[in-house]
C-alpha cells in the first residue's frame, strides 16, 4: 500500500493517496505502535497528501507533531527528521506564516548543509524553499544568492531537465522579473525556455506545467499582452487543474483570479467580477481570511473598481488591504507599501489630493530611510509623486522632479531598461504640457527608438509610444 500511496502522490492524485496513507498508518499502529519513527514517517507523508489538497491547517498541525516526535526520538540533524522540519517551513509559507517559515527555513538549511553536504541534492531542496520563503517577502538579495548557487549546482549534477532544476529556473525568472532586471525580450526567452522543458519533460497536464502557464498568464498581463494571457490560461487549464485538486484548493483559486485579471485588463468587468469572486471565497475556505494571496486577490479586484471608476468602493477595499497587511506584516514591510501606493493612487484619482500626498510622502520617506534615495523602489515613490503634480497640473514641479527620476535611473539601469525609457516618456508628457515641444520631440523619438530596438515595433508600448 505504501508504494501505491507514494505513486498516486507523485501523479498529483492526492485524495486517493490520503485514504491508502491512512490505511497504511492503521496497519503501522497495530503493529509497531504510534510512537514507532516509521509510523511517524507515515504520518509525514499523510500530511503531504492533506496539504496537496489545500487543508493547510490540517496538515500544519499534523507535520508539527511528526516533528516534534522525529526530533525526540531520532535528533534534529537526521536527514528524515530534516525533510519534515522543510515540509513544516512550506506549510507554514503557504500559510503567510512567513516570520515562522524563514526562521525554521534557515534552520532546516544550516543543519542539511553541515550533515549532509552544500551540494546534497536534499540541501538544494531546502535552499529552494527558503528561496521562495525571503521571495515572497522581497528580500531579493538572499533570494538571489540562494537560487544562483541551486539552478547552478542541480543544472551539474542532474541536467536542465531535471524537475527541481525548472523550479529553481522558474522561481528566478519570477525573481528577476519582480525586479525590473531583464529587458522583456531576454526574460521571456529564457522563462519561454523554462515552459517548454516543462512540457516536454512533465507533459501538457503535469501540474507544475500548468503552473508554468499560470506564470506565463500573469507575466503577459502584466505586459499588455491580454489575448495571449488569456490565450494560456483559459478555462480548460481550471479543468486540468480540479483533476489534480479538491476543490477549493488555493491553486484552482489563483487560477481563478490571473484568469479574471486578464478579463479586468480587457474590461470584460461582468466575467471578471464574477471569476474574483469566486476565487476570494475559495481562498478563504482554503487559506483563511487575511492569507496574502487572499489579499493579492482582493487588490486585484480594487484595481477592477478603479478601473470601473468606482472609487468609494476601490478605496474601501485598498483600506481593508493595507490595515491587514500592517496586521501582518508591520507598516514597514513593502507589500504594506504598495498597499499604501495602490491607496494613494485612488485617492489621487478621485481628486482627494491632500489625502494622496500625505500617503506618497509616507511612502517615500520610508524606502529612502529604509531602502536608500536610488533604490528602484524609492524612485518610484518619486515619480508618484511627480504624477500626482500632473493631476494638480503643478508641470514645473512635475517636470523637476520627472528630470532626477530619469537622470537616477539612466544611472542606475543604463538608457535601455523599460523603467529609464518609461521616465523619458514621463518627463516628455509634461514637457508638451510647458509648451517646449523641442524638448518633448527629442525624447519622445528616443523612447521609440529605444522601445523599438529591445521590444519591438509590435510591442503595445512601443505602438503607444
Amino acid at each position: 500500500m505504501k508504494f501505491k500511496a507514494d505513486d498516486l502522490w507523485k501523479r498529483g492524485r492526492y485524495g486517493d493517496a490520503e485514504e491508502l496513507d491512512r490505511l497504511t498508518i492503521e496497519v503501522a499502529h497495530l503493529k509497531l505502535g504510534p510512537e514507532h519513527v516509521y509510523t511517524l514517517k507515515l504520518k509525514g507523508d499523510l500530511a503531504a497528501s492533506i496539504f496537496g489538497q489545500g487543508r493547510l491547517e490540517e496538515a500544519e498541525k499534523l507535520e508539527s507533531e511528526v516533528v516534534q516526535m522525529m526530533r525526540e526520538k531520532l535528533g534534529e540533524y537526521d536527514k528524515e527528521t530534516l525533510q519534515f522540519m522543510g515540509n513544516l517551513s512550506c506549510t507554514y509559507r503557504s500559510r503567510g506564516k512567513w516570520k515562522l517559515a524563514t526562521e525554521l527555513g534557515k534552520e532546516v538549511v544550516w543543519s542539511a548543509g553541515h550533515v549532509l553536504g552544500w551540494d546534497h541534492p536534499d540541501t538544494l531542496t531546502h535552499m529552494l524553499n527558503l528561496a521562495k520563503t525571503y521571495a515572497l517577502q522581497h528580500q531579493w538579495a538572499a533570494t538571489r544568492v540562494l537560487l544562483a548557487h541551486v539552478s547552478d549546482m542541480r543544472t551539474k549534477l542532474f541536467g536542465r531537465r531535471d524537475k527541481q532544476t525548472l523550479r529553481a529556473l522558474a522561481v528566478q525568472a519570477r525573481t528577476l522579473q519582480e525586479q525590473g532586471d531583464w529587458e522583456e525580450a531576454e526574460e521571456l526567452a529564457k522563462f519561454s525556455d523554462v515552459l517548454g522543458l516543462r512540457k516536454s519533460t512533465l507533459g501538457e497536464e503535469h501540474r507544475d506545467t500548468l503552473h508554468s502557464k499560470m506564470f506565463s498568464a500573469w507575466l503577459y498581463s502584466q505586459k499588455g499582452r491580454y489575448k495571449e494571457a488569456e490565450t494560456t490560461l483559459d478555462l480548460q487549464r481550471l479543468t486540468h487543474m480540479r483533476r489534480f485538486y479538491e476543490e477549493p484548493h488555493p491553486a484552482t483559486a489563483s487560477t481563478k483570479a490571473h484568469l479574471a485579471q486578464a478579463r479586468s485588463f480587457q474590461y470584460r468587468f461582468v466575467e471578471a467580477e464574477r471569476l474574483f469572486h469566486e476565487a476570494l471565497d475559495e481562498m478563504e475556505s482554503a487559506l483563511g481570511p487575511n492569507h496574502p494571496e487572499k489579499l493579492d486577490c482582493l487588490a486585484s479586484l480594487a484595481d477592477l473598481r478603479v478601473r470601473q471608476q468606482r472609487w468609494t468602493e476601490a478605496i474601501s477595499l485598498y483600506k481593508e488591504i493595507l490595515a491587514a497587511r500592517k496586521e501582518l506584516l508591520g507598516e514597514r514591510h513593502q507589500q504594506t507599501i504598495f498597499a499604501t501606493m495602490d491607496l494613494a493612487r485612488v485617492y489621487t484619482k478621485r481628486r482627494d489630493f491632500s489625502e494622496a500626498e500625505k500617503l506618497f510622502n509616507l511612502v517615500f520617506e520610508s524606502r529612502k530611510l529604509y531602502l536608500g534615495s536610488e533604490n528602484p523602489l524609492t524612485l518610484d515613490a518619486v515619480s508618484s509623486i511627480a504624477w500626482l503634480r500632473t493631476w494638480q497640473s503643478r508641470w514645473n514641479d512635475a517636470a523637476n522632479l520627472y528630470k532626477t527620476v530619469l537622470v537616477a535611473r539612466e544611472k542606475a539601469h543604463g538608457y535601455q531598461h523599460p523603467d529609464t525609457v518609461d521616465s523619458m516618456e514621463d518627463l516628455a508628457s509634461v514637457y508638451v504640457k510647458l509648451s517646449n515641444f523641442s524638448a518633448a520631440n527629442d525624447l519622445y523619438k528616443q523612447a521609440l527608438t529605444l522601445r523599438t530596438e529591445v521590444f519591438g515595433e509590435s510591442d503595445p508600448k512601443t505602438l503607444n509610444t
